[in-house]
This record gives C-alpha cells, sequence and structure tokens, in this order.
C-alpha cells in the first residue's frame, strides 16, 4: 500500500518555493495586522520565529542573533 506518489525533485522544489512564499506572507500578515494588539501581534512573531526561523530570518534578518 502506498500512501504517497513519489514527485520528480524538480516538483518538489517547486511546492517548496510555493510553501515558503505562502509562510512569508503569514508572517507579513502577523507583522502588520492593526487588528492584532501589539502584546498578541508579538506572542505570534515569537512563535513564527521559533518554528519557521529560516523564513522568520529572511524577512527580518536584524532581528536574528548571530549563530555561534
Amino acid at each position: 500500500m502506498q500512501f504517497c506518489a513519489p514527485i520528480a525533485s524538480t516538483e518538489y522544489e517547486k511546492q517548496k518555493k510555493n510553501m515558503d512564499d505562502a509562510l512569508e506572507d503569514l508572517l507579513d500578515q502577523i507583522a502588520y495586522d492593526e487588528n492584532t494588539s501589539a502584546s498578541d501581534r508579538r506572542k505570534k512573531l515569537k512563535q513564527f520565529k521559533k518554528t519557521y526561523p529560516h523564513i522568520y530570518a529572511r524577512r527580518f534578518p536584524e532581528d536574528v542573533e548571530p549563530k555561534r
């Protein structure tokens, strides 16, 4: 029994790029949502940074601590 069909590496990279773009859009929505309180926005941004550090670092490079 096979649950997932194999895909070509080019298709995988395309899907990955689309997912990263969608996550960047979500990050922008969180960061600039005027209907969310500042404290709630900080909590959401902190959680996003913890869950998707590579996406967060691309969007806010000055807010990322350098690796040691």
